[in-house]
């Protein structure tokens, strides 16, 4: 009986959140950084760039590339397999 009446007090206390302590800080969005490849030659490494692997694999290829396409001109592709 009295731990039936000791669980019915409990459910109808509330504790009222306190507002002494300053709000956590907002976590800030990461930096967005544009690569534009539009000066860079075409079928070389982008300038700033180097190719590397990590882990196993053959050897790895990323050179600028003509297309046309609605962000201009230039892209990075890929040109080695990946296994």
């Amino acid at each position: 009986m009295v731990l039936t009446c000791l669980g019915a007090m409990a459910c109808h206390r509330s504790i009222e959140p306190t507002h002494d302590s300053p709000a956590p800080p907002k976590p800030t969005a990461p930096s967005a950084r544009l690569f534009d490849f539009e000066q860079d030659r075409v079928a070389a490494v982008p300038a700033g760039f180097t190719e590397s692997l990590v882990g196993g694999g053959g050897a790895v290829r990323w050179r600028v590339e003509a297309v046309k396409g609605p962000s201009g001109g230039q892209v990075v592709a890929q040109l080695s397999d990946d296994d």
